[in-house]
């Protein structure tokens, strides 16, 4: 929504600060990430996500997501519609699990995610688990 960087993480979290936003980037190695915006943490976003990437976008929500610190967080096609660079680093920071609780994961693409313990494949009427 349209904002700065900053609002668009903390969206609906009102405990937390800018200066948990900034330490969770340092535990998630997204510094270099986030010093690529202009602004960094203050870059402004106009609606529809205009002036920032997909990929841009895709690691913001990514971020809120795990702000969150709810005991599910479900994932939808995190590294879809995303350049190699985002995908290396989300998938990094998903098998280092910095986080507590369930993860759960839609994705189409699952090269790089060997690190997941349960994987249920849904095709044609059938569920493979």
């Amino acid at each position: 929504f349209k904002g700065t960087v900053l609002d668009n993480i903390l969206y609906g979290q009102n405990e937390k600060k800018r200066e948990d936003v900034e330490k969770l980037i340092i535990k998630l190695n997204l510094e270099p990430y986030i010093s690529r915006l202009p602004k960094g943490l203050d870059s402004e976003i106009i609606q529809n996500n205009n002036g920032i990437s997909g990929g841009q976008a895709q690691v913001i929500a990514f971020i809120r997501a795990i702000i969150s610190n709810k005991d599910i967080i479900i994932l939808d096609e995190p590294i879809s519609n995303v350049d190699a660079e985002t995908r290396n680093i989300i998938l990094s920071i998903l098998k280092e699990g910095n986080f507590d609780g369930i993860l759960i994961i839609i994705s189409h693409f699952t090269e790089g995610m060997e690190f997941i313990n349960k994987t249920i494949e849904i095709g044609k009427k059938t569920v493979i688990i």
